[in-house]
């Protein structure tokens, strides 16, 4: 008998479990998914707004060229509620690099629904981020935040001072902790770029918690991300009261130091 109430309880187990996760496919599909780069170029090239050069540039300043770089790439993020949820990044992800008044915007995208894009005014020997956006999307539901930063710069310079700088939303504040760790040169094909090598180190407070580092190997000329690398960890407040905690870790190469457009 005893037997018997064992069998019943692990069928009325295994049935629980194949419920729950069909609640989470059907209630909170996953379907974020790889963009090719083809598509992403046409998309730049589609922009209503075309590229125009930035009128609030110091003399002597340089930006990238606008355009779609491409990046060689490994990496993934995770989220664990409802079991977890895994995304890995293609082997190739993509900056586009557009002009804006004050110096360049960039647009890492890893997925149709995972991307970071940073303002960025350009100054001599430095970057000056003024805003932040970044989106992810797990369990069908798309986080899209916007940060207004303040603060400090990126050095481009390999003596370049520490920094401090903080971006904003409602309900969220991310410290950067900024320091030129010093200079290195780096092949891009048959190109050698001189790089700053920038380490970022921040933490998250509020609805978000937690922090993470990034490793940022910039031209010293323009601020073009030549290499990236990242680390970070995170819990986050979510609709249905639970705590969902999500890692990201990835590393960028950059291919070719032409941009498609």
């Amino acid at each position: 008998m005893r037997r018997k109430w064992l069998i019943v309880l692990a069928s009325v187990g295994a049935i629980l479990v194949a419920a729950l996760l069909l609640v989470r496919s059907w209630l909170l599909g996953d379907d974020t998914e790889p963009i090719e780069v083809e598509r992403i170029v046409e998309r730049y090239r589609g922009e209503t707004t075309p590229a125009t050069a930035p009128t609030a540039l110091p003399a002597g300043v340089e930006i990238p060229a606008a355009g779609v770089y491409e990046y060689a790439t490994r990496g993934d993020e995770r989220a664990d509620l409802l079991g977890g949820s895994e995304h890995e990044y293609p082997d190739r992800t993509t900056i586009a690099i557009r002009p804006v008044d004050c110096g360049f915007e960039q647009t890492w995208t890893a997925l149709d629904k995972r991307s970071e894009t940073w303002t960025y005014c350009a100054k001599p020997g430095a970057l000056e981020p003024i805003r932040f956006n970044d989106v992810h999307s797990f369990y069908g539901r798309t986080d899209d935040r916007t940060y207004e930063c303040s603060g400090g710069e990126i050095p481009l310079r390999a003596d370049g001072e520490r920094a401090t700088i903080v971006c904003k939303r409602e309900g969220v504040t991310r410290t950067d902790t900024v320091r030129a760790l010093g200079a290195e040169r780096i092949a891009v094909g048959d190109d050698e770029v001189a790089t700053v090598h920038v380490r970022i180190r921040f933490r998250m407070a509020g609805s978000t918690e937690g922090g993470g580092t990034f490793d940022l190997w910039l031209d010293r000329k323009t601020g073009l991300p030549i290499r990236v690398a990242a680390d970070s960890a995170s819990r986050t407040d979510t609709p249905i009261g639970a705590k969902v905690n999500y890692t990201e870790r990835y590393e960028l190469r950059l291919v070719s130091l032409e941009p498609q457009r």
